[in-house]
């Protein structure tokens, strides 16, 4: 089912797959045009979609905006945008205080020397990569 859906999604509006990625039980698509959707398990707000249930197909995630990379371990997720902010969702205990981030939040942004550019999750551990700013 979420493989018809995804296939439909793609087609329908010519989405051109940059990167996909995913943790234990939801995933995470980002296209060339710097759009995120997420499907699957969102009971921690792992998909960023704002609500605590199953999420059965691909959906735009409302609020992030040219997203440049992206990032999904266990029960989390990170994006970066092309200004270097980066966000997180889902379970962020360490890192915002908060257990559940159901929606997006901004975790950090550009420094006046560098800019966060890529990102790799694991299970411990946020990796953010940056560019040194001219």
């Amino acid at each position: 089912m979420v493989a018809k859906a995804l296939n439909d999604l793609l087609e329908a509006n010519k989405i051109k797959v940059k990167k996909l990625c995913g943790g234990d039980s939801h995933s995470l698509l980002l296209s060339n045009d710097g759009e995120l959707y997420s499907w699957g398990n969102n009971s921690f707000g792992q998909s960023g979609q704002g609500e605590d249930h199953l999420i059965k197909e691909p959906r735009k995630i409302d609020g992030l905006e040219n997203i440049v990379d992206i990032g999904a371990w266990g029960n989390y997720s990170i994006a970066i945008n092309e200004t270097g902010d980066v966000y997180g969702f889902g379970e962020l205990r360490d890192i915002t205080g908060a257990d559940n981030e159901f929606s997006p939040v901004r975790i950090c942004g550009a420094s006046s020397k560098n800019k966060p550019a890529k990102v790799s999750c694991g299970k411990s551990h946020i990796l953010i990569f940056s560019q040194k700013e001219k």
